[in-house]
């Protein structure tokens, strides 16, 4: 299998830790992929929305969960997130280029 998905897993937990509001609110043990660990507060967790038997370099969802100790810090990481991943133009992760999107919760609701 050559997908590329957890190479930009890998790289975009990099980029997390790397930021300094993230790595302030959550700490360094607390970015993780979902379903890893205890569910515990601060927690920003990730996960791969994708249908991997069909494409495995196919555009991907990521989908990441925050858990904070107040409104104030939820509000200070959805900021910073859309910072950093809201982007007209490709971005780098890491080694890889990528084009990346901010989507609300909406989109990953079920009808």
């Amino acid at each position: 299998m050559s997908a590329r998905w957890p190479d930009v897993l890998a790289a975009l937990k990099a980029e997390l830790l790397a930021d300094a509001v993230l790595l302030a609110l959550y700490g360094e043990a607390n970015v993780r992929m979902a379903g890893t660990g205890k569910l515990k507060a601060p927690l920003l967790e990730y996960q791969l929305v994708a249908y991997a038997e069909t494409e495995v370099l196919a555009p991907c969802t990521v989908q990441l969960d925050q858990w904070t100790r107040s409104v104030a810090d939820c509000v200070a990481s959805e900021r910073r997130l859309r910072h950093l991943l809201h982007r007209t133009v490709p971005i780098r992760l890491g080694a890889l280029g990528c084009f990346v999107e901010y989507v609300d919760g909406e989109w990953l609701t079920d009808p």
